[in-house]
């Protein structure tokens, strides 16, 4: 989340990307660690882990532009 950043770019960031923790959690953390699950569908949450990094690294790399300040 971006903290001390009450913009409307800022909100409209950390509300996607509060759902997409709440996936990731569901998914990796929660989904993958019932054998069953990880048995039938683990190469899907192997896809679904990497999409997730990417987008928490797309995020990152954001951040400075939603705050609108410079990079430091």
């Amino acid at each position: 989340m971006i903290f001390e950043a009450e913009t409307r770019t800022s909100r409209l960031f950390d509300l996607p990307l509060i759902a997409v923790i709440l996936a990731s959690v569901a998914v990796v953390v929660v989904a993958d660690s019932v054998p069953a699950q990880a048995s039938t569908h683990g190469s899907l949450f192997h896809v679904l882990a990497w999409t997730f990094t990417l987008f928490f690294t797309g995020a990152y790399l954001l951040r400075p532009y939603c705050v609108g300040r410079s990079l430091r």
